[in-house]
């Protein structure tokens, strides 16, 4: 008996009403500039299996935490509402917590022999029990359904009873349950989710009879949104009972419902057909025949195409190796459905499918045919602007296919030596591979190789010499050829086209012989044949006169160091004296330099004539760059230029050559290059007229590249230069070292500035080196930068220091310091409102600090005195606080907001909970509750208002530093609403460049 899984999850047998439960990332609430927020941190990294892992348990972490404290609140509410109508409520929310919190248990069970989970908890992996947690919450269902028999939701209390001893595998107990809820709640909408779970409990114990009549029971639920899942399920049960046939008809059932949903825009997750379609494959194979296969899918399928479900259909027939039923129904297939999105597979099914049934003719005009329909389709893609049609992904298939069978059928061929309609067969599929290959493909030559070979052995010459050629055009453009297929093809493009025309050479032939003589040469100076043709390109070019093409020829031959006796070696003084022939003919400078360097060795005790020829050398080399320059070989003529310089450096032309080599590095957008180069024309000739503007343009260049270590060097041999600006240079020299990272020096170099600036110069000097002091946390060099704006009065640095000195001392508890410094601030109305707003926010706290330190017990008589004392103390600070965001800095603002809300609501819990000094009668006591409470409610409010304030201007200050997610979260809790999940602030990493903002512009100036 067959026996099919049912890999789907229908739906989830917990109820939808389960609890909610909000995750606060509390770890992650607050994060420093540049680190990650909490979704990057707990984001999966692939292939970090240790990392990953990590991350799963920070988020199981965090979840666990959340939960504790939803837990903690059902539990505080059991107890409040005990034994009243909202405790069945409580207990199955409870429930539902416990259920919950069972999947972060299986986390750790799963994870026990993890090392990694082991080490960060491993209590909770000692202590994790997943069966616990359910049997928690079954212990609740159990007391619902007892003490609660008549509670509103008793059919899901049961159904998500029944789902908690599924997950303990108590399948008997969970079926009992799921029965009892259909026999005492036959109306509940939970029954067809109810039978559902029967049947799959039945389908997963084998016993299929019951499953399917649990299944079939479905049926009369026509509106349930489980009901096609049940004809569905019905379907498998049937198949694995081996009635099939019926199987298949529920099948259709299922595609005739989904029809019905589409139709009637429902619930598209009702709509099965694709399931289904793809499930009849199976069904099918085993009762129907492969030639009705088509109609009957096409049948089915309706507005569907239905080519991917009867290519599973194919896919079956294949494990089979039922070839012929294969052909039948790929034919159909095409004929019908030519323009499917997915006929593609079809056509390339069908060509395997011949060459399976090793029928090589048939398969070869599949892959045309497949070929044809493939441009068919190319030609109706949209064209790019240059009219390039973009490709199709048919196209990599035959390409693939082609490829194989080419190959294959060749080497077939090769083997058996005949008969020809192999070879005949392959080199058509070799065409259409080479007509849709790329150079993309890294067995491109390897294939066009092979396939001139086969030319060649058919005794087709011409087209052979032509193939061979290409793989030369393939390496001119960068592709990576083995070196004998480079050499072979190379000398067959040459060998071709000579048996192709009986070496009677027209110029045509000539000409392309030439070309493939000169490759051959090029690709392959050391091969076999190199020196023969070599010195025969030269020699029918020199004696056509054309001479461009044959001196440099002569010239590599004639100096080639050949040893006697080898192949062509006769050839070389022969190739030396045409040679010289042609530098007679010719004036050409790269001869003449070579020809003087040679009679320069053997210019002997003549120093005049020595003298003369070194001259000469020295200008021809200088004439022979200039002339490299002119015909555009740019970095030729660097290259050239550099040498010249190092090898002639007494010459009055090495410092104009050094300085024409870095300008062409820089238009050859050799930036970095020429940028090196003008810096080392400074130690190379230092006295040379245009090393002023080369360093300027070095300078210019490494700032552009943001090699700012690099342009701080160039600025300090530039203020050796200039003296004039030397001051001006070594300071954008510091600011460059410090953006690259050398703080010590940039600030080593700041000092020595600032000891000789005075005025505005100095003071920005000075801030350079205190925001490098701060951005490095050298807290030793911030005090000492600060003590010299408070001693010569520098503002707004020497009022901030104060503000922080406030800041520190209320930190420490010194209050009557912290007041009075902020105090001297207060009162200095020029200084940037961030500033002022930080004073008097720290003189607030100190005023909040004694009202709560205020105490309000006391006798019956004095509770007006207490509370006016009270009053005044918070009025002062209220006070304070509006006052620090009348100053209009954001953040401050939002503190202070925020201050200002918890004192309202500290005043209206600490007047209700007052304690009285004394007896009071029961009426007594109730009047003065009654006027707590109209004292504490408006207090109340206003708080609640102020932290809505709070969360306004947090929210319109954009602040990510997690304080709108906290105000939030008091907000809501003030107003007695569920703590929502918060979304999480996340800030963007900032971007440190340049690293220091004290530098506006890094330019230099020029």
């Amino acid at each position: 008996m067959k026996n099919i899984s049912f890999k789907k999850s229908v739906l989830p047998l917990l109820a939808a009403t389960a609890l909610l439960v909000s995750v606060q990332p509390d770890a992650f609430a607050k994060k420093k500039s540049g680190e990650f927020g909490v979704e990057k941190q707990l984001r999966f990294k692939a292939g970090d299996e240790k990392g990953n892992e990590v991350k799963a348990l920070k988020t199981e972490l965090l979840v666990i935490k959340s939960e504790k404290r939803a837990l903690d609140q059902l539990l505080k509410l059991e107890r409040k509402y005990k034994n009243t109508r909202m405790e069945p409520e409580i207990l199955s929310r409870l429930a539902e917590l416990y259920m919950r919190r069972a999947r972060s248990e299986r986390f750790f069970e799963v994870h026990k022999n993890s090392d990694q989970v082991a080490v960060f908890a491993p209590t909770l992996v000692k202590e994790a029990s997943e069966a616990g947690e359910i049997r928690k919450g079954i212990a609740i269902y159990k007391r619902i359904e007892e003490k609660f028999p008549n509670f509103r939701q008793m059919d899901l209390v049961k159904f998500n009873h029944a789902y908690a001893h599924q997950q303990l595998g108590e399948l008997d107990k969970a079926e009992k349950l799921l029965g009892t809820l259909i026999k005492d709640h036959p109306t509940s909408p939970l029954v067809p989710d109810a039978y559902l779970a029967i049947g799959e409990i039945n389908f997963g114990r084998r016993d299929f009879k019951t499953s399917l009549e649990n299944f079939r029971a479905i049926r009369r639920y026509p509106q349930a949104r489980v009901y096609p899942y049940g004809l569905y399920k019905a379907a498998w049960a049937l198949y694995n009972m081996q009635r099939t046939d019926e199987g298949l008809k529920q099948l259709e059932d299922v595609v005739a419902f989904g029809r019905k949903v589409a139709e009637q825009n429902l619930d598209s997750k009702l709509d099965l057909r694709k399931e289904a379609l793809g499930d009849m494959a199976l069904f099918y194979s085993d009762v129907k025949k492969a030639d009705e296969a088509v109609l009957y899918f096409k049948t089915q399928a309706a507005e569907l195409d239905p080519v991917p479900y009867i290519m599973r259909l194919v896919e079956l027939y294949n494990r089979h190796s039922s070839f012929k039923e294969i052909e039948a129904v790929l034919k159909d297939v095409i004929e019908q459905f030519p323009n499917s999105p997915t006929i593609a597979q079809a056509h390339e099914e069908l060509m395997w499918n011949y060459e399976r049934m090793k029928n090589r003719g048939h398969a070869g005009t599949q892959l045309a045919v497949f070929d044809a329909w493939c441009e068919a389709q190319v030609e109706k893609l949209p064209r790019a602007k240059k009219g390039e049609v973009a490709t199709h992904e048919c196209q990599a298939k035959i390409i693939e296919a082609s490829r194989k069978l080419s190959g294959k059928w060749h080497a077939l061929w090769k083997k058996q030596g005949g008969p020809d309609d192999l070879a005949v067969s392959s080199e058509k599929v070799y065409s259409v591979y080479l007509k849709h290959a790329t150079l993309k493909e890294a067995e491109l030559p390897t294939v066009r190789f092979a396939y001139s070979e086969l030319l060649f052995a058919l005794g087709k010459f011409r087209p052979a010499s032509e193939n061979y050629a290409m793989i030369e055009d393939y390496q001119l453009k960068g592709v990576k050829v083995e070196q004998k297929v480079s050499h072979d093809a190379a000398y067959g493009a040459i060998y071709g086209l000579e048996k192709a025309n009986g070496n009677k050479w027209d110029d045509k032939d000539e000409k392309a012989f030439q070309v493939f003589a000169d490759n051959y040469v090029k690709r392959h100076p050391q091969g076999q044949y190199a020196f023969d043709l070599r010195f025969k390109r030269a020699f029918i070019a020199y004696e056509k006169e054309r001479y461009d093409e044959a001196a440099p020829q002569f010239k590599k031959i004639g100096w080639s160091d050949v040893p006697a006796g080898v192949a062509g070696a006769d050839k070389i003084q022969k190739s030396q004296d045409l040679y010289l022939d042609i530098l007679n003919v010719k004036k050409d400078y790269r001869a003449i330099k070579e020809a003087a360097k040679i009679l320069m060795t053997k210019s002997g005790s003549d120093i005049a004539r020595s003298q003369h020829v070194e001259k000469v050398y020295r200008e021809a080399y200088f004439s022979e760059i200039q002339q490299t320059e002119e015909k555009g070989d740019l970095q030729g003529a660097v290259d050239a230029y550099k040498k010249f310089a190092l090898e002639n450096t007494q010459s009055e032309l090495a410092p104009k050559a050094w300085w024409n080599a870095s300008q062409l590095q820089f238009r050859l957008g050799d930036a970095q290059g020429g940028a090196n180069t003008c810096f080392q024309m400074h130690n190379l000739f230092p006295k040379a007229g245009n090393g002023k503007d080369c360093l300027t343009q070095a300078a210019q260049t490494f700032e552009a590249m943001a090699r700012l270590d690099l342009a701080a060097k160039v600025l300090l041999n530039l203020a050796e230069v200039e003296k004039d600006k030397q001051s001006h240079w070594r300071e954008i020299a510091a600011d460059f070292f410090a953006l690259s990272g050398d703080q010590d020096r940039a600030v080593e170099m700041y000092q020595a500035l600032a000891d000789g600036a005075k005025g505005g110069k100095r003071l920005a000097l000075l801030e350079k080196m205190a925001s490098i002091a701060r951005e490095t946390g050298d807290s030793k060099a911030v005090a000492k930068l600060e003590a010299v704006y408070s001693s010569e009065g520098i503002e707004p640095q020497a009022s901030r220091l104060i503000v922080e000195q406030a800041e520190q001392a209320f930190e420490k508890k010194d209050y009557n310091k912290a007041f009075n410094l902020s105090k001297k601030i207060i009162s200095r109305d020029s200084l940037p409102k961030d500033l002022l707003a930080r004073a008097r926010f720290v003189q607030a706290s100190v005023l909040e600090d004694e009202y709560r330190r205020q105490s309000v017990k006391t006798r019956v008589d004095r509770i007006g005195i207490v509370l006016a004392i009270k009053t005044e103390k918070l009025e002062k600070a209220q006070k304070a606080f509006q006052s620090t965001a009348k100053y209009g800095d954001p953040g401050m603002s939002v503190r202070a907001l925020r201050s200002l809300g918890n004192l309202y609501i500290d005043y209206a819990k600490t007047v209700r909970e007052m304690t009285v000094v004394a007896h009071l009668p029961d009426a007594d006591q109730k009047a003065f509750k009654a006027e707590i409470e109209q004292l504490a409610v408006p207090m109340e409010e206003k708080g609640i208002e102020a932290m809505g304030q709070a969360l306004e201007a947090a929210k319109k200050a954009k602040l990510r530093d997690g304080q709108i997610a906290e105000i939030q979260l008091a907000v809501n809790k003030l107003n007695m609403k569920n703590d929502p999940s918060p979304a999480v602030q996340v800030k963007a990493p900032a971007i440190y460049v340049p690293k220091f903002g004290f530098i506006k512009t890094a330019g230099v100036g020029l």
